[in-house]
């Protein structure tokens, strides 16, 4: 399913942490010393503005080394609505946030641009999706979650029916990130995804082993998104049935079956196979 990425990879989001009502702001300076205290009132690309006690004041984003920004509570929203599938829902929640602190070093906002991208890409909002990854690149450009707003642009062309410039990007990623021995959970969550992507799009061209050699990365090694494992199951269970292995199709269907019984795909599956031919069983006495 299309929004399967984004729907499981809300660990931080959703994170509880206690906020102290008077809880502030604190920017720190490249240079050091004491952090400017205050509340955070917007950015733009030059300058971070920032209400103090007594007045107001801002500085260079140039300056600034890192920030502790209290995690808004409206990012819950955004973790149910991702959660229950509402990507729109999941944008509307995110996006003020997002805005608000656009760029700015933690990590709670590095993440939630991430999040940003990706439920913009499943809700369709396709120009939201190219902005928001431009300012993260522009922002975090040695971020260890690059190839998931990498995958955010490929997907953004997959939807657009840009199938070839989209394979090229998800093919990338995974030669970049191959060469990793042990992929960190991030970044296996997002070669799940995109491996996902290329099986479908070589089903599509009918190009069954290459298909078959992408989908079954999924479901054998990048598990670490339930719905994304699942969709491979059923995807490779389509490409052994049209490759005239019934046998083999099954045992797909019956594995998403028995590992992700409550996935929104195991009615389609328990459908599909209904229409694959009965295994035949041996006669006593013959093997």
């Amino acid at each position: 399913m299309k929004r399967a990425r984004w729907l499981a990879a809300v660990a931080l989001l959703t994170t509880a942490v206690f906020v102290p009502a008077d809880a502030q702001d604190k920017i720190f300076r490249v240079t050091g010393g004491d952090p400017i205290v205050g509340t955070i009132e917007r950015v733009d690309d030059a300058k971070v503005y920032v209400s103090l006690k007594a007045g107001s004041t801002s500085i260079n984003r140039a300056q600034v080394a890192h920030v502790e920004v209290p995690r808004p509570a409206a990012l819950d929203e955004a973790a149910a609505a991702a959660e229950k599938g509402r990507a729109a829902d999941a944008v509307k929640a995110l996006d003020p946030i997002v805005q608000k602190y656009r760029g700015l070093p933690q990590d709670w906002i590095e993440e939630a641009t991430v999040r940003l991208a990706e439920a913009a890409a499943a809700a369709g909002n396709f120009a939201k999706t190219r902005a928001v990854c431009a300012d993260f690149h522009k922002f975090y450009p040695k971020s260890r979650f690059a190839e998931g707003v990498r995958a955010s642009e490929a997907e953004a062309l997959y939807a657009e029916k840009k199938t070839d410039d989209a394979l090229k990007l998800f093919e990338a990623i995974v030669a970049a990130r191959e060469k990793e021995l042990v992929p960190s959970d991030e970044e296996a969550r997002v070669l799940g995804h995109v491996c996902l992507r290329i099986g479908q799009i070589y089903a599509a061209k009918k190009q069954w082993e290459k298909a078959l050699d992408h989908l079954l990365r999924v479901s054998v090694i990048y598990r670490q998104n339930p719905g994304t494992t699942a969709e491979a199951l059923l995807e490779s269970a389509g490409v052994y049935e049209a490759m005239k292995n019934p046998a083999d199709a099954r045992s797909h269907l019956e594995e998403l079956l028995q590992d992700f019984p409550d996935s929104a795909l195991a009615a389609k599956a328990r459908q599909k196979l209904k229409s694959l031919p009965v295994p035949e069983t041996a006669e006593p006495g013959k093997t």
